[in-house]
C-alpha cells in the first residue's frame, strides 16, 4: 500500500493546505481565548434571551388562558340572562300559585269542619287539591249526621206529631222494639 497522501486527502478540495484543516500554509491565527467577563457577559446574553423567551411564552398562555376565560364566562353570561328572562316570565305565575295556595288551604279549613275525627289522619296524607276533590266527592256521607228526633216536640205547644207516624219511624230506627 501506498503511504503517500494526495493532496485531496490531506488539504482542502484545492489540494492545498489550510488552518481550517490543520494545514500550516498561509498565516496563522492565534486561537481566541474568553476572559471571565467575556464569558459572563455571554451567559448573561443567554440568560435574558431564555428569560425573554419565557416571560413571552408564559404571557401568551395567560392571555391565551384569559381569553378562554373571557369565552367561558360569555356563555355563563348568556345561560344567566337567560335564566334571568325565565325567572322574570314565571314570577308572576309563581306569585298567583301562592296566592292559589293559600285560597285553597282556606277552603280546606273549612271543608275539613265536620269530617269525623278517625279520617282526619287519612286525609292529611293526601295534598291540599286531593283533599278537597276526596271531600267534595264525598261531603254529604263525611259530614251528614242523622239529627235526633225532637223529644220535647209535644212539650213546646206545637202540632202534636200523629202517633202512629212516630211508632213507624222509632221501629225504623230501633228495629230491636219490632219483637213485641
Amino acid at each position: 500500500m501506498d503511504t503517500e497522501q494526495t493532496p485531496a486527502a490531506t488539504g482542502d478540495a484545492t489540494g492545498q493546505d489550510t488552518p481550517a484543516n490543520g494545514g500550516t500554509a498561509g498565516a496563522q491565527q492565534p486561537e481566541k481565548t474568553f476572559t471571565q467577563a467575556d464569558v459572563d457577559r455571554l451567559i448573561a446574553d443567554r440568560l435574558a434571551r431564555q428569560k425573554a423567551a419565557l416571560e413571552a411564552q408564559q404571557s401568551k398562555a395567560a392571555k391565551d388562558a384569559e381569553a378562554a376565560q373571557l369565552a367561558e364566562q360569555g356563555k355563563w353570561k348568556e345561560l344567566a340572562e337567560a335564566n334571568a328572562a325565565k325567572l322574570a316570565e314565571l314570577s308572576p305565575a309563581a306569585e298567583k300559585a301562592a296566592r292559589l295556595e293559600a285560597a285553597l288551604a282556606k277552603q280546606l279549613t273549612e271543608a275539613m269542619k265536620g269530617v269525623p275525627d278517625h279520617l282526619l289522619p287519612l286525609l292529611e296524607k293526601l295534598d291540599t287539591a286531593e283533599r278537597l276533590e276526596y271531600l267534595a266527592e264525598h261531603r254529604a256521607r263525611l259530614v251528614a249526621q242523622p239529627t235526633p228526633p225532637d223529644t220535647n216536640a209535644g212539650g213546646r205547644g206545637g202540632a202534636q206529631p200523629d202517633p202512629k207516624v212516630r211508632e213507624a219511624e222509632l221501629l225504623r230506627r230501633f228495629p230491636a222494639l219490632n219483637r213485641r
